[in-house]
């Protein structure tokens, strides 16, 4: 959708069960620092640092590939 969520963690993930079905929902919290950039790219640092991308934390313009990386530091 073209927003940078930029601050993915654990504390950040909500997994909610619904009690009749359970089945659970997992929901994304905390858009604070979030951007929307569409195509662009963002230059600011921030984000948790035990999860952040490499690209964020030396500067340089990233995309939404930062976000993929804290996923899979999660």
């Amino acid at each position: 959708n073209g927003i940078l969520h930029r601050d993915l963690k654990p504390e950040n993930i909500l997994c909610i069960e619904d009690a009749k079905t359970k089945q659970i929902d997992v929901k994304v919290a905390d858009f604070g620092i979030a951007k929307k950039v569409g195509r662009a790219r963002a230059t600011s640092t921030c984000g948790s640092p035990g999860y952040v991308a490499p690209e964020v934390i030396r500067g340089d313009e990233y995309d939404a590939a930062v976000d993929m990386f804290s996923l899979g530091a999660i």
